[in-house]
């Protein structure tokens, strides 16, 4: 601390005294300023502090609540798969029971020697046309042939002559049969009604529909104008085959 001596003439002569200055020294108010200001300072580091733990706490709880949520979620997928464990097994138990019935009554058909598939003609679905017939034609065997002449004896030469005798007679009934009611109406088949009634020359379903006696080769050769792929002008009436089949598609113009 330094000492100054105050030059300045006294007030009063006889008394000499010294002045100590010291000019560190602050004044009251700044020293409160000072200490008011800290303590703000560590009053609002405190509420800092404090509102910082809060919301660390209030994240902590609502990131235990979505875990919460997602298990109880999962719980529920968990007992949902449980179920639908449940009903598996019950099916695959009906199952197996199913075959094993099936396998049962397999080993008795097989002791007893007897299977579907012999009485079953692979081929009896193959051109299968299911719709409604176009006329109904019976196959026969006596057509009129070429006058065969034998002179070897004369029973033969008899029953030729017989037979020629037939066959011309069946002939002349083949030709003279008609056309009455040997097709379906296609009117009839379109709408279900016909404006000619009874007096429709075609018939009104099978029922109706007259047999006619056709040539042992009729509809089993396939047409021309099919096979060269163009359209038969004689339609369902043509005496020849319309359908393919797979032995008349290998002989198709490539």
């Amino acid at each position: 601390m330094e000492y100054y001596r105050d030059t300045s003439p006294p007030s009063d002569p006889n008394s000499g005294t010294l002045t100590i200055t010291t000019p560190n020294s602050s004044p009251p108010d700044l020293a409160t300023d000072n200490m008011s200001s800290s303590m703000y300072h560590s009053i609002f580091q405190a509420t800092e502090q404090r509102l910082n733990q809060a919301r660390m706490v209030l994240e902590h709880q609502q990131l235990c609540d979505l875990c919460v949520s997602r298990l109880k979620e999962f719980t529920g997928e968990m007992e949902t798969l449980r179920r639908e464990n449940a009903d598996l097994r019950l099916a695959n138990s009906a199952l197996l029971k199913l075959f094993s019935s099936f396998d049962y009554l397999n080993k008795e058909i097989a002791s007893a020697g007897f299977s579907p598939k012999s009485v079953m003609d692979p081929k009896q679905f193959e051109n299968v046309n299911y719709s409604l017939p176009k006329n109904s034609s019976v196959p026969t065997t006596h057509y009129v042939k070429p006058n065969q002449t034998n002179t070897y004896t004369d029973l033969i030469r008899r029953r030729l002559e017989k037979r020629e005798e037939e066959e011309k007679a069946e002939e002349m009934e083949m030709y003279n049969q008609g056309m009455w009611k040997t097709e379906i109406c296609n009117k009839w088949e379109q709408t279900g009604t016909c404006p000619y009634g009874v007096n429709c020359q075609f018939a009104h379903g099978i029922t109706e529909l007259r047999p006619v006696m056709r040539h042992p080769k009729y509809k089993t050769q396939l047409c021309r104008m099919v096979l060269y792929g163009h359209k038969c002008p004689y339609g369902h009436r043509c005496h020849f085959r319309h359908s393919l089949n797979h032995q008349d598609r290998l002989l198709l113009p490539r």
